[in-house]
């Protein structure tokens, strides 16, 4: 495969990530291998020199001279793609790399797993309550449940139709 690459030091670190040969490789010269650490110096531009001669080694002497590492080098995005969600475990890591400072986006986002907790706890007294007969919910609660509901979602229409 004769192609001209370009040196992209976050598409090596992600192809070294995902090889074991590659990443012993790696090792052999610098510190272990830490992906995310790695990955934030070379998008600021900050790695090492001694790094950055390691990864151009690397890319040089192996990436370049074998057609399964060209192909998967020529296929990989530089840029992460942004994730499914944003879970709890996340959240509660990120605030903890912020030295416990929450975001309002991240107490936001808490208060809606919160509600998603509370509307799976709900659902489920009322899938008891129309299918086994019990009574885990009075009729009084369920309207206060639609009362709830309703105004909730008055709030947050404007948010749910807006296009940005």
């Amino acid at each position: 495969m004769e192609t001209q690459l370009e040196f992209n030091p976050v598409k090596i670190l992600k192809l070294i990530n995902k090889d074991n040969l590659l990443k012993s490789v790696y090792n052999e010269d610098n510190e272990p291998f830490n992906l995310k650490a790695l990955t934030t110096q070379a998008v600021s531009e900050t790695l090492s020199d001694d790094t950055l001669g390691s990864l151009k080694s690397i890319f040089d002497e192996v990436i370049c001279h074998r057609d399964t590492y060209i192909e998967d080098y020529l296929n990989m995005d530089a840029v992460d793609k942004t994730p499914r969600r944003y879970g709890k475990t996340q959240i509660l890591k990120d605030i903890k790399d912020q030295d416990g400072q929450k975001t309002v986006l991240q107490s936001g986002m808490i208060s809606l797993n919160e509600l998603k907790s509370a509307y799976i706890n709900l659902q489920g007294k009322g899938t008891s309550d129309r299918y086994k007969n019990t009574e885990k919910l009075s009729e009084k609660e369920w309207k206060a449940i639609n009362a709830a509901v309703r105004t909730f979602m008055k709030s947050v229409k404007p948010m749910l139709n807006r296009r940005r």
